[in-house]
């Protein structure tokens, strides 16, 4: 009898322990499952946020090339140039040849333009005081040259690319979008035949077209898209215009020497480690960078 009980006993012990045994490789076995799919799927969030921000940047790259281009072209025109030059000076010229000249700008201008309806403004300015612009507002700009907030910075590009985002409500009132649309501009300075300074072109595109994919990105993740010229001033979001200050990515990755690729970044704004990606681009020399916590 009480070795029966005995035996018993032992097999319930056994039991117990096969049970426990089990367990504990069901639970390891789980959780290196658990950890395998984990980390999958971390792999495949990570290579969805670079591709994201590669063809935000993609873009971003294609519609700076085309602005340049246009801006490139007319800076290459010595009529439209010197047709400028001439009605800016208002050398002596009657009325009707006054309107002869501002015809032959607005179509020289809107033919370099060509079919690019998104290019919403070609300005040309001069060293100090008037311009001429087509598209969205045709006709004289009044206004001293070096008094727009984008004189210095262009100044000082020496015929180099300046870039900014600013509200134009000339502009705006006179196509009937809101008067608070912000539009996005690429500058260059242009020279004389020995190369003096001689004025100003500048090509515009409705900012919320321009960074239509950073600002809904095609992605199942909540993303963070920053973006900076080469300088590293932050260009999207905004914050002269009412965008978020984001944590400055560029200057972290700076101080990394990461150029592109991807890396982990403490934001000491939100205090929370970050994956990012980083897509610097090509043409326009802007840097791209996709956060997620």
């Amino acid at each position: 009898m009480f070795s029966k009980h005995g035996k018993k006993s032992i097999q319930t012990i056994l039991f117990y322990r096969f049970l426990w045994v089990t367990a504990a490789l069901l639970l390891v076995i789980s959780a290196i499952v658990y950890l395998i799919q984990y980390q999958k799927l971390y792999k495949n969030m990570e290579n969805d946020i670079i591709r994201t921000s590669s063809s935000i940047g993609d873009s971003i790259d294609l519609q700076i090339s085309q602005m340049d281009n246009v801006c490139l072209n007319i800076i290459n025109s010595t009529s439209v140039k010197n047709t400028f030059s001439d009605w800016i000076s208002n050398k002596n010229r009657s009325a009707y040849e006054r309107r002869q000249q501002q015809n032959q700008m607005n179509n020289s201008l809107i033919s370099i333009r060509g079919i690019d309806t998104s290019i919403r403004q070609v300005n040309l300015y001069s060293m100090e005081s008037g311009g001429y612009g087509v598209g969205n507002y045709y006709g004289r700009l009044p206004t001293k040259t070096s008094d727009l907030p984008w004189y210095q910075g262009t100044v000082e590009k020496y015929g180099y690319r300046f870039f900014q985002a600013d509200k134009y409500p000339l502009l705006s009132q006179h196509s009937g979008t809101k008067t608070d649309r912000l539009y996005f501009s690429l500058y260059r300075m242009y020279f004389d035949n020995y190369h003096n300074p001689a004025g100003f072109v500048e090509i515009s595109k409705y900012y919320d077209k321009l960074f239509a994919m950073a600002i809904s990105p095609t992605t199942a993740f909540n993303i963070d898209i920053t973006v900076y010229d080469e300088d590293g001033r932050q260009l999207y979001p905004d914050p002269s215009s009412g965008g978020e200050n984001r944590f400055d990515y560029f200057a972290e990755l700076e101080s990394m020497k990461l150029k592109s690729d991807s890396t982990r970044i403490y934001n000491d704004i939100r205090h929370q480690k970050e994956f990012v990606a980083i897509c610097p681009l090509k043409y326009s020399g802007f840097t791209v960078t996709a956060s997620i916590n």
